[in-house]
């Protein structure tokens, strides 16, 4: 599973900009805070992280993909991948805007972690 998933971000890394993936990952972050029941295992790791990103995209990124390539490339049936953008985007209140001092902090932790290890 553990293997899946890096190729499944793998994957991923070519159809969206980095800044999306912190913008996801952040996004991440703040849903299972305000979810805390919500449990992330290795079945719904990939489609969150996908959802998380594409909604990221299409936020952060000048040019991204729309759902129907998001859906061929990750083999989730578009209707799916519409219904899990839309209940991500309900446990989120739709708040996915990111602030850059967030932004900022999430980088730092995220290159620097042996600072926030206490």
């Amino acid at each position: 599973p553990i293997t899946d998933f890096l190729e499944h971000m793998t994957r991923l890394t070519k159809h969206a900009s980095p800044h999306s993936f912190v913008v996801a990952f952040i996004q991440i972050k703040k849903l299972l805070k305000k979810e805390p029941i919500f449990t992330v295992n290795p079945l719904s790791a990939h489609r969150l992280l996908l959802t998380a990103l594409m909604v990221a995209a299409k936020q952060t990124d000048d040019m991204h993909y729309n759902n129907a390539c998001y859906a061929q490339f990750s083999g989730v049936p578009v209707t799916e991948l519409r219904d899990m953008e839309c209940a991500y985007l309900n446990m989120l209140d739709h708040e996915t805007f990111v602030k850059g001092k967030d932004y900022s902090q999430f980088c730092q932790e995220l290159f620097q972690p042996e600072t926030h290890a206490h």
